[in-house]
């Protein structure tokens, strides 16, 4: 069975150590503090019931597809998906379907119901080369902005860029709520670049981060590569795709497209905060972030004109790394993320389960000072992929896990395989003050994995993600993998 209770599974070292933050122009007069029985009570609040799914694979092909990334448009009804696939994508009752890729992986932005999870539209990208790694943002009107990383020629709707590289370059693609092009840019050279996260500020600019190695033009003339190694990069854009700035910041946390190392979020006043994994000292416009070695976790927030208004690392000497960030709506900052060892925060140490990685999840002012933190793990590895923030202002937190999962007192979510086997879907939904209302785990005989979660204007929780063989939902629901051996990709909805 995919998710059984059991009780009292968690058991904690306390074996303490107390850890510092590293960080600049951030106020943290008050050391913090982990609010107290945050995780205690007699179960779930009602919440996280299956409203609907919809699989994406094709039948009797050995294939991958992939969930990328959803956006939703919170006043209209619907959400776009974008699915990473190869060899062919089926979706019934969509013109042109089954999608055919022209080389080895293409990109679909799938247009859907937040209702009832039915595709209305696709449209297909690629070329004979590989594109990955994709991620959209949708703005007030209803545009949609695609990033990610492209090889060979890229031609939306006639909107065309050169190639500028040997190999993979960042791009980015804006399409009107229709999904007609409307432009094309592209960043690179000869080695590998690409964008991780993209979003819309207030004014319709658009805000790339990602990760570039070697000599790139981002827009303002040939920028040479700080280092040898592979740099993080913030990027924005006007409505139009010209170049406002950019900033190439140091060395990133992780090279693997798989893994990405910066995630990004617009505040309602057009500032920016990054999120991610660094691996040496960032440099931002008036604001230097040092690192702990290893990997570290960190945060920093950005005015519109790129100036840096504060900045915060998070160790020690381990590896911790942060995936996901989200603004509510009196301007907190919402991070999560994995660390092994020990990790502060900014509210005291927290403490590793039984073995491989925690995950974390870290509420910060506007002015960056620790609100709370929570961490959750055992033996195995659990990771927080993406956060959001619901229209009522919680908190909904989705990923992978391994091992047990206990969410609130002797109730814990427990894989489906042992701490060292494949890995499950989890969703958890806190409250603004950190408090757990509910926590769901889904997961199979194979591999399962949810790359990213949304709310809707009823406050609906969307999760995308992937899976192997078939997923078992509540309520005796399954998603059936139609790829012969491969992988499906899969949105649902699950009730507030």
């Amino acid at each position: 069975m995919a998710v059984t209770h059991r009780g009292a599974l968690l058991v904690v070292s306390l074996g303490l150590v107390t850890i510092g933050a590293l960080g600049c122009a951030a106020e943290d007069a008050q050391p913090g503090t982990r609010i107290p029985d945050v995780t205690s009570g007699g179960g779930p609040e009602p919440g996280g019931d299956l409203v609907w799914k919809q699989g994406f694979g094709q039948v009797a092909v050995d294939s991958t597809q992939l969930v990328r990334d959803l956006a939703v448009v919170r006043d209209e009804g619907y959400l776009f998906s974008v699915v990473d696939f190869d060899n062919a994508l089926e979706l019934p009752n969509v013109a042109g379907s089954p999608l055919l890729t022209k080389g080895s992986r293409d990109i679909a932005l799938v247009k859907m119901s937040v209702v009832e999870g039915n595709a209305v539209w696709a449209k297909h990208f690629g070329d004979s080369a590989e594109q990955f790694r994709t991620t959209v943002a949708v703005d007030k009107v209803g545009n949609v902005a695609l990033a990610g990383g492209w090889d060979g020629a890229l031609d939306v709707d006639g909107k065309t860029s050169p190639v500028v590289g040997g190999l993979i370059d960042a791009y980015v693609v804006k399409l009107d709520a229709s999904g007609l092009g409307q432009w094309a840019y592209r960043a690179g050279d000869a080695d590998v670049q690409y964008a991780t996260d993209v979003a819309f500020d207030p004014d319709g600019n658009v805000i790339v981060v990602g990760v570039a190695k070697g000599n790139v033009d981002f827009g303002d003339g040939v920028v040479t590569a700080p280092s040898a190694g592979t740099d993080i990069f913030v990027l924005k854009l006007d409505p139009g795709g010209q170049h406002l700035w950019h900033q190439r910041v140091g060395r990133a946390g992780s090279e693997d497209w798989r893994n990405p190392s910066v995630a990004v979020a617009v505040m309602p006043s057009g500032d920016i905060v990054l999120t991610g994994t660094l691996s040496g000292t960032l440099t931002f416009s008036g604001c230097a972030l040092p690192t702990y070695g290893g990997t570290d976790a960190f945060v920093a927030r950005l005015a519109p004109d790129g100036t840096c208004v504060f900045g915060k690392t998070f160790g020690p000497a381990d590896d911790q790394a942060a995936h996901g960030v989200a603004i509510g709506p009196g301007e907190e900052i919402y991070v999560t993320g994995d660390f092994q060892v020990g990790l502060d925060l900014g509210g005291g140490t927290l403490l590793e389960g039984r073995g491989g990685s925690d995950l974390f999840v870290l509420a910060l002012d506007g002015a960056g000072k620790h609100l709370w933190s929570q961490r959750f793990g055992s033996v195995g590895h659990q990771v927080g992929r993406s956060i959001t923030v619901s229209p009522s202002g919680d908190v909904v937190v989705g990923g992978e896990f391994r091992g047990a999962l206990e969410f609130y007192g002797e109730d814990a979510i427990i894989s489906a395989q042992s701490g060292s086997g494949p890995s499950d879907v989890f969703v958890l939904k806190l409250d603004a003050e950190g408090r757990v209302l509910w926590g769901k785990g889904f997961g199979g005989d194979e591999w399962q994995g949810a790359t990213t979660v949304l709310c809707d204007s009823k406050d609906q929780v969307l999760v995308g993600g992937w899976f192997e063989r078939d997923l078992p939902l509540s309520s005796g629901e399954t998603l059936t993998n139609s790829s012969m051996n491969g992988t499906d990709g899969f949105v649902f909805a699950l009730s507030p």
